[in-house]
């Protein structure tokens, strides 16, 4: 599901996560909200991905480290078969870095991790690293 670019806004975004649950065939997520997304609507949408996804592409979210948490602790440990997860122009931090860097350890499918832009600075870009 492709969903890049659409302009979503955070209503758009938790009806998504209504749907998204029961979206068991769904191994592909891609959503480009080009908007600040409330950490409120993060952990939401952390909670309702289908657990069968191998591909996660979320950018210009505008993420922070409290959202790469809920991300992290609630939607990572969900999707275990995660094959690609993509974070692209989002401020997570070190902070954030460090809570997906834990997430992604047992991953062990994973092989592409894109976090440009993510300002992760350099203890958050370590973690990353040694997380593959």
């Amino acid at each position: 599901l492709d969903i890049g670019r659409a302009h979503l806004r955070s209503s758009g975004l938790l009806a998504l996560c209504q749907v998204l649950p029961h979206c068991h065939a769904l191994r592909s997520l891609e959503l480009d909200p080009d908007d600040e997304v409330p950490d409120g609507v993060m952990e939401c949408l952390a909670r309702s991905l289908p657990r069968g996804l191998t591909r996660l592409y979320l950018s210009q979210a505008d993420m922070d480290p409290e959202g790469a948490d809920h991300l992290a602790t609630l939607g990572l440990k969900r999707c275990m078969q995660l094959t690609s997860f993509e974070m692209r122009t989002n401020h997570i931090g070190s902070e954030g870095a460090l809570g997906l860097a834990a997430a992604l350890r047992d991953h062990s499918n994973l092989t592409r991790l894109t976090l440009r832009d993510a300002e992760l600075g350099r203890d958050g870009s370590v973690e990353a690293l040694e997380a593959l």
